[in-house]
């Protein structure tokens, strides 16, 4: 037996631990049943592991989980992000007796397409045997529930409760803006609903450029059939998702940017990976120390980033929108990382003549 922070460690776990791989992933401790008791997650199981042996994790509750503990399996995946999302769905399959923080799916929120007859889109804090459709888990709640607003805004699904939806006798204001086609009270084609119904699952799992390709096909064939209001409808509605799909895709860069500096007006202001680093007058800005030209950007965009805190997601999305609003009159001065590039805008309907 070894010793860890007071407590001893089995030969068997403690070379377990030794042998684990230094990659990131997920480990699970097991008791003498072969119960998973724990899920914890690590940049480097190696490390993480090596740490809990050899005693450099001196709280209670680890000295008192490496007693029960006989066994660790450790899963490997290609980033923190897979990790922190694996860790996540096995202490849902689990429930580690001694998992506190996750097993409750506090930390985390989900969106569920719910399986009613006429599906809604809603954010959840748990996951439920209801023949739902999860997506998820997803680190920051504001983030999910800015996604969601693009969701109403772009297709026409009812939102309301069950006790609503059951008791309503003509259309709401969701319907009289476009924002629900009514299934309450009006004969709806249920294929048109489901179409819709898929489009949101594709923005969901991150596949946009299969959606919005889809949406300008869609655009296509009804201007190529004369269907001209159906078609300029999906062009508004390509139009407004696509909006939303660049300003996505700037936060994800804000928080790949380095340090950026740029010039607003009387005034300057300073990023660093998205974050405000400092701001003030002109007259008294600092040197800008070594950072590059806009024109030499680097990094690579498709490297995984781990999810943001919850603050930091806060404070990306407050900035994003700062820059979205004020963009008419920044002047970028210099930046050591990448760029946001706005994705390509659809291509403007135009009705064929006859």
């Amino acid at each position: 037996m070894s010793t860890a922070a007071g407590g001893e460690v089995s030969e068997e776990l403690a070379a377990q631990g030794a042998a684990a791989p230094a990659q990131p992933g997920v480990y699970l401790f097991k008791d003498v049943q072969a119960r998973v008791i724990y899920v914890g997650k690590a940049k480097n199981l190696r490390s993480r592991l090596g740490s809990y042996m050899r005693g450099g994790d001196g709280r209670q509750q680890i000295v008192f989980l490496l007693r029960k503990a006989t066994t660790v399996e450790c899963l490997v995946t290609q980033n923190e992000k897979e990790a922190l999302i694996l860790e996540n769905n096995l202490i849902k399959q689990y429930k580690p007796r001694y998992n506190v923080r996750l097993k409750d799916d506090k930390s985390y929120v989900s969106v569920a397409i719910t399986a009613h007859d006429w599906p809604r889109v809603v954010v959840t804090r748990k996951i439920r045997k209801d023949g739902a459709r999860y997506f998820g888990p997803f680190h920051s709640a504001s983030a999910v529930r800015e996604t969601l607003d693009v969701v109403r805004k772009v297709f026409p699904l009812r939102t309301c409760s069950d006790g609503v939806f059951r008791n309503r006798q003509r259309p709401c204001l969701e319907y009289q803006i476009g924002r629900c086609l009514a299934p309450c009270v009006l004969p709806v084609d249920r294929q048109d609903y489901e179409v819709h119904l898929r489009q949101v699952a594709l923005l969901l799992e991150g596949r946009n450029e299969e959606l919005v390709a889809g949406m300008e096909r869609d655009m296509q064939r009804a201007s190529a059939e004369e269907r001209f209001e159906e078609a300029a409808d999906v062009r508004d509605r390509a139009d407004a998702l696509s909006g939303a799909l660049r300003r996505q895709r700037r936060f994800d860069l804000l928080r790949r940017a380095g340090r950026v500096r740029f010039r607003f007006g009387a005034a300057w202001a300073e990023l660093d990976d998205g974050r405000l680093a400092g701001c003030g007058d002109v007259g008294d800005q600092p040197s800008l120390l070594d950072l590059r030209t806009p024109s030499s950007p680097t990094g690579v965009f498709d490297a995984p980033l781990p999810p943001p805190s919850r603050s930091e997601a806060d404070e990306l999305l407050t900035v994003a929108r700062w820059l979205d609003e004020n963009a008419h009159r920044i002047e970028l001065e210099a930046v050591d990382g990448l760029l946001a590039e706005p994705l390509p805008r659809l291509p403007s309907f135009v009705p064929r003549k006859r």
